[in-house]
């Protein structure tokens, strides 16, 4: 069974990509245990709360069984070793937002640089397989995989169009 971890658990992506990987493994009969960060505790309600609503199905009421929820932040180097322990793949979907649109996008693009390059180290460092990471650039979306080779670094390859067609066909959206 392979452990899961989704930075930005508690962001409107996160939720939604949370509650999707659960129903995936509800559907597959089975429980694919998936682990959501979340920069603050107090986000785990709302989190939990989402993630029941996006994995409800006619009849039913949702359920977030399989779901942890850790606290790390991207600024900070603190429980990102924990968040990772025993992960073999990893969503990283978040991205600090500030309250207003700063001036210099340097405010944007350090912060998420660096936030980025933090769950990079902590997964290389934890020998994690699979990392997808998801950003925004000028209105158009980038996925890219990360794949492990031999434990001793990432290859880095964007994932092609036929790739996301078909992770469209495949994932039921929440």
């Amino acid at each position: 069974m392979n452990q899961v971890l989704v930075t930005g658990g508690s962001g409107y992506v996160g939720t939604h990509l949370v509650a999707a990987l659960l129903r995936r493994a509800s559907s597959e009969g089975g429980q694919r245990p998936v682990r959501a960060v979340v920069r603050s505790p107090a986000r785990e309600e709302g989190l939990r709360a989402a993630v029941r609503r996006g994995t409800a199905t006619q009849g039913s009421t949702g359920d977030d069984a399989g779901l942890e929820v850790v606290a790390a932040d991207l600024m900070s180097d603190d429980g990102w070793k924990d968040a990772m322990a025993g992960v073999d793949e990893v969503y990283h979907v978040a991205s600090p937002i500030p309250p207003a649109q700063p001036k210099d996008p340097d405010e944007l693009i350090v912060p998420a640089r660096d936030g980025t390059l933090r769950v990079l180290r902590a997964s290389l460092d934890a020998g994690v397989d699979r990392i997808v990471v998801t950003s925004r650039r000028a209105g158009s979306d980038q996925v890219f995989v990360w794949s492990s080779s031999g434990g001793s670094g990432f290859e880095i390859a964007p994932a092609s169009e036929e790739d996301a067609a078909r992770d469209a066909e495949e994932e039921p959206r929440p």
